[in-house]
């Protein structure tokens, strides 16, 4: 066989950016012994993983000049172009290119730089949104519509002043929005998407708003914006308030202090100044902020997590908290009763690792409290499935991202385990079983499921994890599958017929080769 000709930058580039993919456990599609991306369902692989991806605006955005609505509205295509293979091997070189962990709560799954630095997070791509969006750059396209009558003579614009006053009070109002956040480096979404959105991006960024009129707050609904406070829903005097004090040069962002949690610097009608962080909650809070961590004495004891198919896997107590992960392991600090009073974990990290150990203990213990065999046996995550499917019992309430990832009828431990589920997965998982919703039922007969799940509009549906027809026929018993088992079994025959011969072919030749050598080594030299 000739040898294998060099490979190119191109393949180059990709070969490595697949690498750091892969060691985030991010799907990749195998193809001939490669490894690649589908980009269309690229988002999806990210979102599932509970990760996001750091890496050039290029290699995302279609041009400079495309918005993230524009963005999310359309699929992805392959980036790899002359230039982009370029622009990526020059963040490689330099360490940019990241997988990083998502905080809870926040949909994002890539953050995109340029060469100026400016950072653009891009949030999920699903076929609901992306038809939302779309919705919203038709409206958008409408609204600019009225924009292009700036291009008019200065009395034709005036006059339409005139005519539709509240118009051109909201146009200039979204635009002192737009240049406020370009000062920050913020991206601008919209006028109403992103005034959602400041209060998060400024307390990330240790920026808050001072200078804005008391009545002109936004206000704080189960820690979202209300729509109700959009500056699209301002009355006319919380418009001139705004107005008179942007044009005063009186509102602007500017850099707090660290230990200062504070989003706003409002004003009162009598010209008096209070700051505040409206009405969010501690968890908020603590959710977008990096608090110290408080640091006590504890015992720290490394666990092994072993990925293998029968899915034993060392005990992690309750009560402990991961400070560290790797492939096949993970570091825990384990209190005593006694400390657990004194200990006031605030770091929102620290709090997560927590809740994702409390929650996938807890699942993986009803799972084995369920007692599905009816035996005593415990069942683990990885058979869950077969278990399942011969004793005619599904499960119900866990959501479709959550459920076991199967690959050639098998469980993929790193894809689908609950110790791997991300921070936003985890506070579904928790509520769906403190409600009680997460339970083993017997399977009725000629319904084929393992697990019921729900669609993103609350449909419930039956769902086989997309293990073959052959797999389901030999492992479940129903009556539906009568013919196809018997086809299935014969097929496993076969297969078992030819790896025996194959095995006695082998053992053949190695007796022949035993014999030849013996042979020549008693001939005479």
């Amino acid at each position: 066989m000739p040898p294998r000709t060099a490979w190119t930058e191109k393949q180059q580039v990709v070969r490595r950016f697949m690498d750091i993919l892969s060691d985030a456990g991010i799907y990749l599609h195998p193809q001939c012994g490669h490894r690649y991306i589908k980009w269309n369902a690229f988002p999806e692989h990210v979102w599932d993983r509970g990760v996001f991806v750091r890496l050039p605006r290029e290699i995302i955005f279609s041009s400079p000049t495309q918005t993230v609505e524009e963005r999310v509205a359309r699929n992805l295509n392959a980036p790899w172009t002359d230039e982009n293979v370029e622009i990526m091997k020059e963040a490689l070189d330099a360490g940019e290119v990241k997988v990083l962990p998502r905080p809870l709560g926040w949909n994002i799954i890539f953050e995109t730089f340029d060469r100026n630095g400016t950072i653009t997070e891009v949030p999920r791509f699903t076929r609901r949104e992306r038809i939302r969006r779309k919705r919203h750059l038709a409206d958008e396209q409408t609204d600019s519509q009225y924009d292009s009558n700036d291009a008019t003579t200065e009395e034709e614009a005036e006059s339409t002043d005139d005519e539709v006053p509240e118009l051109s009070s909201k146009r200039e109002i979204s635009r002192f929005l737009r240049d406020l956040h370009r000062t920050a480096n913020i991206e601008w979404k919209g006028m109403d998407s992103s005034w959602s959105d400041l209060p998060r991006m400024m307390i990330k960024r240790k920026l808050y708003l001072a200078g804005l009129p008391d009545i002109c707050a936004p206000q704080i609904v189960d820690d979202e914006v209300d729509p109700d406070s959009f500056p699209s829903m301002w009355s006319s005097d919380q418009r001139d308030q705004f107005l008179d004090a942007a044009r005063s040069d009186s509102i602007s962002l500017l850099h707090r202090e660290s230990d200062d949690f504070i989003l706003f610097r409002l004003v009162n009608e009598d010209g008096s100044t209070y700051s505040t962080s409206l009405e969010y909650s501690r968890t908020w809070m603590l959710k977008h902020t990096q608090t110290p961590v408080v640091n006590n004495e504890k015992t720290v004891q490394r666990q092994r997590r072993e990925a293998r198919e029968n899915g034993k896997s060392s005990r992690i107590p309750p009560n402990a908290v991961i400070t560290s992960s790797g492939r096949g392991w993970v570091v825990v600090e384990e209190s005593t009763e006694d400390e657990e009073e004194d200990v006031v974990i605030e770091n929102p990290k620290e709090l997560r690792k927590q809740l994702r150990i409390q929650v996938s203990t807890r699942v993986l213990k009803q799972i084995v409290d369920w007692d599905i065999r009816g035996d005593g046996s415990e069942v683990t995550w990885n058979n869950l499935p077969l278990a399942l499917a011969q004793y005619n019992k599904y499960v119900t309430g866990l959501p479709p991202a959550s459920l076991p990832k199967i690959r050639d009828d098998k469980v993929i431990f790193q894809a689908s385990h609950p110790c791997l589920w991300s921070g936003e997965m985890i506070t579904r998982v928790l509520a769906i079983v403190d409600s009680g919703k997460f339970q083993v039922l017997p399977r009725p007969p000629g319904r084929i499921v393992l697990f019921e799940t729900f669609d993103a509009e609350g449909n419930p549906y039956d769902s086989t994890l997309g293990y073959s027809d052959d797999w389901l026929a030999l492992n479940m018993q129903d009556e539906t599958f009568a013919e196809r088992r018997a086809m299935a079994l014969q097929k496993e025959e076969q297969k078992r017929a030819k790896a025996q011969a194959a095995a006695e072919a082998r053992e053949k030749q190695e007796k022949k080769r035993e014999e030849v050598k013996i042979t020549r080594s008693m001939m005479p030299v």
